[in-house]
């Protein structure tokens, strides 16, 4: 069991450079099990083709194996470029199998020793239910920039959107879950200060806009604009 190969962020906050994930981390897996080869072609290439027991699966939930392969290319030290895929049925339920593509592409830069910025795109097709109807896709794009204002303070800026047609990977969200399509957008704005190396104090503040009113009210009612304020301390030794 290891990290997934897909995605910048991991499911570990204090490691990422927002306090909460974006909405491409959450529609993609956090850790996968099976096995892994990777190749260092040179300093600036590196390889990784897996053999896989599903979408964020720890045992196999159907006797089909996935598969999936990384690239990523640093041609300097300051630029990153990561591609990866993932192939494999993941509807056990159906007695047909109907297999998802799903391809991550992102790259982080550099600029100074100060400030970095991440353009992601994550991009999946799950194949059709039913004769006559589309494939599901879905898609989703995340920018975010990251200064540092001081030796121990930092803030970061995100902007995001995610695209889901027929709630294909998010179908839990909302009250009604035929709705045809998921479209959410929004941005955070998060400042960090680590007095050491052992100590994390994060505040972000967040606000989502949905095409449907897919977020919960305290009251079971559902509206189109969600937003909050979230603050962490981690401890890391």
């Amino acid at each position: 069991m290891f990290g997934a190969h897909v995605g910048f962020e991991s499911a570990i906050s204090k490691d990422n450079w927002t306090v909460t994930h974006s909405l491409a981390a959450e529609g993609s897996p956090y850790y996968e099990a099976g096995a892994r080869f990777t190749y260092e072609a040179s300093n600036k290439l590196t390889l990784t083709a897996l053999a896989l027991n599903g979408w964020q699966n720890i045992r196999d939930n159907n006797r089909a194996k996935s598969v999936g392969t990384q690239v990523q290319w640093r041609p300097t030290e300051k630029l990153l470029l990561n591609y990866s895929t993932f192939f494999g049925n993941e509807q056990p339920q159906d007695s047909v199998p109907r297999f998802r593509y799903f391809h991550d592409f992102y790259v982080t830069y550099t600029a100074t020793s100060r400030l970095q910025a991440l353009l992601w795109f994550d991009i999946g097709k799950q194949e059709k239910r039913q004769p006559n109807r589309r494939d599901d896709v879905w898609h989703t794009t995340a920018a975010i920039v990251r200064y540092q204002l001081a030796p121990q303070w930092f803030v970061a800026a995100r902007g995001e959107y995610y695209y889901a047609r027929n709630g294909v990977v998010v179908r839990d969200l909302g009250p009604t879950p035929n709705e045809p399509d998921y479209f959410v957008r929004g941005g955070s704005l998060n400042f960090d200060y680590r007095p050491n190396k052992h100590v994390l104090a994060r505040l972000e503040g967040k606000v989502l806009n949905a095409r449907n009113p897919i977020f919960a009210n305290t009251n079971g009612a559902f509206r189109h604009t969600y937003g909050n304020l979230t603050s962490t301390i981690a401890l890391s030794f």
